[in-house]
């Protein structure tokens, strides 16, 4: 298929919105508990990507900091989870909700079952 017009991309915009402060104490912590490989689907960056993927993964805080009212101690034993990016993306693919880990897990357990 081919297009008749050109799609156009990158006009600037000045955008207002609010930003939470993340501790990168919370992150390594995290890590240091839970580990590298992804707490849904299993996924180690370091494995896959070799040196590339050393030390990747993110940190999922449980309950958005987006819900915090204020400030708020974060456990990472308790209140964080490592995830891959994919994961990720999925647990907060919905705007309005949050999935679990236990419900994106399933979900991803059910698939690989196909």
């Amino acid at each position: 298929m081919k297009f008749l017009f050109l799609l156009v991309e990158g006009k600037k915009k000045t955008a207002k919105r609010n930003v939470y402060e993340r501790d990168s104490k919370i992150k390594r912590a995290t890590i240091k508990i839970h580990g590298l490989r992804c707490m849904v689907c299993g996924f180690d960056f370091e494995e896959f990507y070799g040196l590339l993927g050393h030390g990747h993964i993110i940190a999922h805080h449980l309950t958005p900091v987006s819900e915090f009212e204020g400030l708020r101690k974060v456990d990472p034993e308790t209140d964080m989870a490592v995830v891959c990016s994919n994961c990720h993306s999925m647990i907060h693919q919905d705007k309005g909700y949050t999935i679990p880990l236990d419900v994106l897990k399933a979900i991803v357990e059910k698939q690989r079952a196909i």
